[in-house]
């Protein structure tokens, strides 16, 4: 059986700028002043507004689109995408914005 996690992680005012928009579940304080919130579909189709544009073939999730939004988002501030996929092989995918 698998499983994957979709989410950002960043500070408190990174992931509430994104909270904002995608309409994420409330975030869950991690050490060293970091957050990471939960992106499932609906709140990659809010981030999207449903214009995904091309996918980068080592992510299940990310877009041009989605990367624009969360850059947007980010602003100067650092803010990390994460994907994992759990089917038989453990893998962890990373983009920093």
């Amino acid at each position: 059986m698998g499983h994957n996690i979709t989410a950002v992680i960043g500070t408190a005012d990174v992931i509430s700028r994104v909270i904002d928009v995608a309409g994420c579940p409330s975030p869950t304080e991690l050490r060293f002043g970091l957050q990471i919130a939960p992106l499932g579909h609906q709140q990659i189709d809010q981030l999207t507004q449903l214009q995904p544009g091309e996918r980068f073939a080592e992510f299940r999730a990310l877009s041009a689109g989605l990367q624009n939004a969360l850059q947007g988002a980010a602003g100067e501030s650092l803010l990390a995408y994460i994907e994992t996929n759990y089917l038989g092989v453990q893998a962890l995918r990373l983009r920093r914005f």
